[in-house]
């Protein structure tokens, strides 16, 4: 066998596996475009931590947080936690005028946002009671949400006894500004809209990426 037959060869091993594996994709999104599952009201008013980890976000912070509390869920039961870690703008003097629980922190080793998070979730084990709060929802301090998104999320949690992770739907603003970010959201809202969708139709675990998620309180009681 010659060396360009091997190599054809191996190429063709690896393009076959690749299709085997990416069956599982299409499949899901043929689910996800004819099949839709719609959670049943609840009537249990769930009780959540909203956490959001920000750096420098003095030009978007407020409007998520007035988008938080534009929503037709009752505003008691939405708790609104913001970390302002490595900051040197006005982030965490508008999320708290907002009506936000902020706390701040600075670590010039610790910029990513997993060590936001990490201290985030600390901070409110050793603040509030264990059992205060049924989930806890992440955003990122640039998105905004619509009017019923708590009503929906608490429906599916409430569906499913508050034990699995939920995730929403996420759109993308940006459209227009240049191709890196149209391609990224473009991807994001396709993943969403079929692959997720088509995962909830047949009862598959879901897939994290990204912010839009509310966590049971058993995956966080150690910390993030």
């Amino acid at each position: 066998m010659s060396t360009y037959s091997i190599v054809n060869l191996v190429f063709a091993i690896i393009t076959g596996v690749y299709s085997l594996l990416m069956i599982h994709f299409f499949v899901m999104g043929v689910i996800g475009i004819f099949k839709r599952k719609r959670f049943p009201k609840s009537n249990v008013i769930g009780n959540y931590a909203i956490v959001i980890a920000a750096r420098n976000e003095e030009s978007v912070i407020g409007n998520l947080i007035k988008s938080i509390r534009s929503t037709d869920y009752p505003q008691d039961k939405l708790h609104i936690f913001v970390v302002a870690h490595n900051c040197t703008d006005n982030t965490a003097r508008i999320a708290k005028a907002l009506g936000a629980v902020v706390y701040q922190y600075n670590n010039e080793n610790e910029k990513t946002l997993g060590y936001a998070l990490k201290y985030l979730y600390k901070k409110i084990k050793e603040d509030y009671p264990s059992n205060t709060f049924d989930g806890y929802i992440r955003f990122d301090a640039d998105n905004t949400i619509r009017k019923n998104y708590f009503s929906l999320m608490n429906d599916a949690f409430q569906y499913y006894q508050k034990k699995r992770t939920i995730t929403s739907y996420r759109d993308f603003k940006v459209a227009g500004k240049n191709f890196i970010a149209d391609t990224f959201g473009f991807s994001h809202m396709l993943t969403c809209y079929l692959f997720s969708r088509g995962r909830t139709v047949t009862d598959c675990s879901t897939r994290m990426f990204g912010p839009g998620h509310l966590l049971p309180p058993d995956i966080v009681k150690d910390g993030w």
